[in-house]
């Protein structure tokens, strides 16, 4: 145990914070009106949003097996109900006040199922119908008893006993109690004994009356303040569904038994730790959920009975309420560190519980989101399984777990303690899982375990969560696609052939020009020669500035035959970037047009007139052209960088090769007129470039700016039978909405990339190209262009669209911080590896080393992974969906930006001490910047009339974004009733 943490307990058995002491609680006054609790109070509320449901209803199974005489057991629970007035009471909102009211006596319903003749499937089936219709009822809280019976018969001394009461009345705790009490009476009846029951001295409603008027300790309200305090992130699970607009509260459960040596090792381990096995569980669980959420700031709630006095001990009621027990697993601890802190934390919690959680929230005020309980969302409950209670010799008993098919949070872990065993309970909200991710719970909790008993002062980080199965699954076929591809050195080399099989075909058309595939390649010599001539050696870079042209797709060549790189130039960009890029890359010379030689006349750079060089005759005699290998380099392109200064990235022949012919083996159809919308400076051009006139195609380039003529592209696309184009799905948009159908009717390949593309786009795409297949690409510059693509169909979409599958030799990891993958549905960070993975970044070796690391995966340790500060998750059948940026980087118009370096530039000038931005995507009215609680004020207060407004005010402080919404829907300007049940 580290010091640092062995001194937590210390700490708290020494800390001179009052501790709770026990209250001494009277009779209630006669005549006066009796509230709710605290707890009773949020329950009555919630009901009311949700009349119909069943989520506070609170059911147990009672399964004989026996001479099991009914009329005993009725007798008993009447006198159950007849000595605990609670059983008895109904809720009534009265003058702006809901209190409760005991009847005298009250006739609890009865329904009996004969099921004697039924077995098998059958009796199964009827079974489960009744149990969920029985317990689901709909209780009316303004008619007592909350409080039925269900008797099914499965034989004649066979039995199941259900009983189903509203939360309001009861907790675990009195559920206990109750059966103790039917047992006790049942005894006294078998053995022709009167029952004569204690009197008790209190009821609840006299503990509901002193809640509601006892002053609350201030120092309590500071300690949860303290420790609250802070941004409380929602909890990021991997939800199976889209949460949905108004939460249906189903749900179901999985259990599973934990085997006997678990539950020695847990005990050995508990007791060298001095921690209970409640504090080890919850602690296994934080792990889980922070491997789930990938996060290391976790918040549960964990209920407990608040029962700080023996006079409550024997009390049936609603006395649950619930610890928020925050856990932080950042620096790494190991586990025996972990648990003296969750350990710490909750005797801390404990010593100041006399708070209750409404108005905990009340006071937090903490962030809402729509849809989701305040503080937590997920729910831990440890039990010991109390002794069965006897109902004599002829008649066994033994409690049976009921699925009601409801779920209050989004996941509970139920851990029950029972004949030295445990036994592991999930409940989950239907609305956001399924039965399998739940399954996949079980595993990631039992593997934690067996991590855990081998060795507790193992790291955090080094311990395992993922099975065996589910690694092989995302390690070696989602991760991995090697494909053999034909053996080509270059693309120059792929080029040459088609310019020697497919001469006189057109390469390039560029306005009413066009190149064939002889002129393309003779004119892309002559450049490479004259290269050669002025000293261009192999892996030298050349600039290259030119306007869409014809001229642009020869310097790319003849660059490339030199044995140099290219490296792309906008004529536009700034003096000073352009000055900076031109000599961190060490460019000697820049290939240019002529309009735009005068560009660098400040700078120290030779220039070549590309017009010059492919228009005169010039013989180079004893030149030849370079024949480029794999580990030449092909191009070098500059992006925005986060230390203030854009930053190189240097992709070779190899990488460019593998790219290339990956786009044959991936894409079905190959492009007979590919039309690039791409400006050369940004990557995706070399898709187009390279893909098109690789395997015959022929390349159409538009007017600089086409994209802003919608006309000219449609007629473009219409003229020059366009197939294949590659476009961000905003400009594809664009064409959708503006170019008429018939002038798009030749495509039959429209990839997306740049930026996250969406269902409503492709919706769009199907309605009015249904022929043309849909894709979406994803990559990055360091990765040669495309790392993953997914194909599109209308039968396949949904809430996200995927970025697909890693492409022929590339590998995609999903990893955590610790590099280690994470299980499917979680969100990690993207690392890439194989042929596309490109040599870093120029002249960096320090960023390199930070983006680029040695392969964990790869067992020689002579390949890299590319850090993609992407956020992604596998989807169950393997494809990966985005989820966004780690950091601040984003994307206009496809080109990515780092704020860093617009922060830098703007501090570069005099007078401006420091600089924050903010991005936004447009301005959002004042009423969409209101919160849900925010608009339910504001309706309030245009209301007319003072009537019910100050109590319900009051009440809403408490409730969720989907309780407000709700609200505002149901309000339709004009005024509730705050205290009357809300109709649906």
């Amino acid at each position: 145990m580290g010091k640092s943490q062995s001194s937590l307990v210390n700490k708290w058995l020494s800390s001179k914070v009052d501790k709770p002491k026990p209250y001494q609680i009277t009779r209630h006054p006669v005549g006066v009106n009796v509230p709710l609790s605290f707890r009773q109070e949020r329950l009555w509320f919630l009901q009311q949003l949700y009349p119909s449901n069943p989520f506070y209803h609170y059911a147990e199974g009672f399964e004989f097996r026996g001479k099991l005489k009914i009329e005993y057991l009725i007798t008993s629970l009447e006198a159950i109900l007849k000595r605990h007035s609670i059983l008895r009471a109904s809720f009534h909102a009265i003058e702006n006040q809901v209190i409760q009211i005991v009847e005298e006596s009250s006739n609890f319903e009865i329904t009996s199922h004969d099921l004697r003749s039924l077995s098998g499937d059958e009796l199964d089936q009827s079974t489960e119908e009744i149990i969920i219709k029985e317990t689901n009822k709909h209780f009316n809280l303004e008619t007592a008893p909350l409080f039925r019976t269900s008797i099914l018969q499965f034989g004649d001394e066979h039995h199941l006993v259900i009983l189903t009461l509203h939360h309001l009345i009861m907790d675990k705790w009195s559920m206990r109690l109750l059966r103790d009490e039917l047992s006790a009476n049942y005894l006294r009846l078998s053995s022709n004994n009167p029952l004569q029951p204690d009197p008790l001295v209190i009821e609840y409603a006299d503990y509901a009356y002193w809640q509601r008027n006892r002053d609350l300790n201030e120092k309590n309200v500071a300690y949860w303040k303290e420790k609250l305090k802070g941004v409380l992130t929602q909890l990021r699970l991997p939800l199976t569904y889209k949460r949905p607009a108004n939460t249906t509260f189903r749900g179901g459960f999985s259990s599973q038994e934990i085997s006997s040596a678990v539950y020695e090792a847990v005990n050995n381990i508990c007791r060298d730790s001095h921690a209970t096995p409640y504090v080890f569980f919850l602690t296994v669980y934080n792990i889980m959920l922070s491997r789930l959420c990938q996060d290391e700031d976790i918040i549960v709630g964990s209920p407990f009975t608040e029962r700080n006095s023996t006079q409550l001990e024997d009390l049936i009621g609603f006395f649950d309420d619930t610890l928020v027990l925050r856990s932080d697993l950042s620096a790494n601890p190991r586990f025996i560190d972990l648990l003296e802190q969750v350990k710490f934390n909750v005797l801390e919690g404990l010593e100041h519980r006399d708070i209750p959680f409404e108005y905990l929230v009340k006071s937090l005020k903490p962030d809402r989101v729509l849809n989701q309980n305040p503080l937590f969302q997920v729910m831990f409950i440890f039990h010991q399984e109390p002794t069965t209670p006897s109902f004599g010799d002829n008649l066994a008993m033994n409690k049976k777990i009921l699925d009601i098919g409801v779920a209050k949070f989004d996941l509970t872990l139920y851990v029950e303690l029972k004949n030295d065993a445990f036994t592991m309970l999930f409940e989950y909200s239907k609305d956001l899982f399924d039965e399998n991710f739940i399954k996949r719970l079980h595993g990631y909790f039992n593997k934690l375990l067996d991590e855990i008993i081998a060795d507790p002062e193992q790291h955090l980080s080094e311990l395992k969560m993922l099975s065996t199965v589910e690694e092989e699954q995302i390690l070696a076929h989602w991760s991995r696609n090697p494909v053999p591809l034909p053996g080509a050195d270059s693309v120059c080399q792929m080029f040459e052939k088609m310019a020697v099989k497919n001469p006189d075909r057109p390469a390039v058309v560029y306005e009413n020009t066009t190149l064939s595939y002889h002129d393309l390649n003779v004119k892309a010599q002559m450049v490479a020669k004259c290269l050669i001539q002025n000293g261009i050696k192999t892996n030298d870079f050349v600039g290259l500035c030119t306007n869409t042209s014809l001229e642009l797709i020869v310097g790319i060549f003849g660059i490339m035959k030199s044995g140099a790189g290219y490296f792309p130039i906008e004529p536009d960009i700034p003096i000073e970037r352009m000055k900076y890029v031109i000599q961190d890359a060490d460019i000697k010379f820049v290939l240019s047009q002529i309009e735009h030689i005068n560009c660098f006349e400040d700078i120290d750079v030779g220039t070549i007139p590309i017009e010059v060089i492919i228009e005169e005759d010039v013989q180079y005699k004893n030149i030849r052209p370079v024949e480029p290998n794999g580990g030449h380099r092909a191009y070098l392109i500059y992006t925005s960088g986060s230390t203030g200064q854009p930053k190189g990235i240097v992709v070779s022949h190899s990488n460019l090769v593998n790219s290339t012919l990956a786009r044959s083996v991936f894409y079905p159809r190959r492009p007979k007129s590919f039309l690039l919308l791409s400006s050369f400076t940004f990557d995706s051009s070399v898709a187009g470039i390279f893909w098109t006139l690789t395997t015959g195609g022929k390349l159409v380039l538009p007017r600089r700016r086409s994209e802003q003529d919608t006309k000219l592209l449609g007629n473009l696309i219409s003229e020059q039978g366009v197939t294949h184009t590659l476009l961000l799905p905003s400009l594809y948009e664009i064409f959708l909405q503006h170019i008429p159908q018939d002038k798009l009717e030749t495509l039959n390949t429209v990839i997306l990339a740049g930026e996250s593309c969406s269902v409503s786009l492709c919706e769009k795409h199907f309605n009015i190209l249904p022929e043309a297949n849909l894709y979406n690409e994803y990559g990055p510059t360091e990765a040669t262009v495309w790392s993953t693509a997914y194909k599109i169909t209308p039968e396949g979409l949904a809430e996200k669209i995927p970025i697909g599958k890693p492409i022929a030799n590339v590998e995609v990891y999903v990893l955590d911080k610790n590099l280690d993958p994470v299980p499917m549905g979680v969100t990690g960070e993207l690392y890439l590896g194989g042929n596309g993975i490109s040599e870093g970044y120029l002249n960096n070796h320090e960023l390199s080393s930070e983006y680029f690391i040695t392969n964990p995966y790869d067992h020689n340790r002579n390949t890299l992974l590319y850090r993609t500060g992407d956020l992604v998750s596998f989807r169950k059948d393997g494809n990966l969906i985005f989820h966004g940026r780690k950091d601040d980087q984003l994307k206009i118009r496809g080109h990515r930006v780092e704020l860093e370096e617009i922060k830098t530039a703007l501090k570069n000038y005099p007078h401006i001490q420091d600089v924050a931005i903010v991005v936004t995507r447009a301005h959002a009215t004042d009423q969409n910047e209101l919160t849900s609680i925010d608009r339910l004020y504001e309706a309030l207060g245009s209301l007319e009339g003072d009537e019910g407004k100050e109590s319900l005010l009051h009440s809403i402080e408490n409730l969720s974004d989907t309780e407000v919404e709700i609200l505002l829907a149901q309000m339709n300007g004009q005024l509730l009733n705050p205290i009357r049940p809300i109709e649906s």
